[in-house]
């Protein structure tokens, strides 16, 4: 049985037309429930608050504990520039 997380992600994933909220590229299976406001922040495990994402994407948005998470908007914005550009900020 899948959970309401599961079942978010998924109708996240289609709504999305199976592209990564991030970085708008296909999922295929790589696929993970994202958290527009984090649990953590008082976010909650609403349908309005899930997005999917890659795992890459995902984490990366996390990543750094030498800085704040990015904001969803923000890391969205950065892997476009990096698309048109061609290359991986860090």
């Amino acid at each position: 049985m899948q959970s309401r997380i599961q079942k978010y992600r998924q109708s996240a994933a289609r709504a999305q037309q199976g592209l990564c909220f991030y970085c708008h590229q296909l999922m295929g299976n790589d696929v993970t429930a994202e958290h527009l406001h984090a649990r953590q922040d008082g976010g909650t495990d609403r349908r309005s608050n899930i997005v999917a994402a890659h795992r890459a994407c995902n984490q990366r948005r996390h990543a750094s504990e030498k800085r704040a998470a990015l904001s969803p908007g923000a890391l969205a914005f950065l892997a476009l520039l990096e698309r048109i550009s061609g290359v991986r900020a860090e």
